[in-house]
């Protein structure tokens, strides 16, 4: 859930600025706090993100560190740390 949420708000992002990508989840940690009761609720925030999706408009790939935190009726549960590479989309020389 927590991965998902963190690539939603990716495609997102490339969606709002018009920009094509692949992308891939290259390394994440995760630290549980307590279980999550009821139903589980998963929150990425711009404010936890890192990286620049920009490069990929010039053809690079961009990495792109955020953090998601999951909570149900109570507190948080957990915290979700995630590093996602977006691949630029290759186009055909034909």
């Amino acid at each position: 859930m927590a991965t998902l949420t963190g690539w939603g708000l990716i495609w997102l992002l490339l969606q709002e600025r018009q920009l094509g990508g692949d992308i891939v989840l290259v390394d994440a940690h995760i630290r549980y706090h307590k279980p999550i009761t009821g139903r589980p609720v998963a929150v990425a925030s711009l404010d936890t993100m890192k990286g620049d999706l920009d490069r990929l408009a010039r053809g690079r790939k961009a990495r792109v560190q955020l953090e998601v935190k999951l909570s149900g009726d109570e507190d948080t549960g957990c915290v979700f740390e995630g590093t996602y590479m977006v691949l630029p989309v290759e186009h055909d020389s034909n």
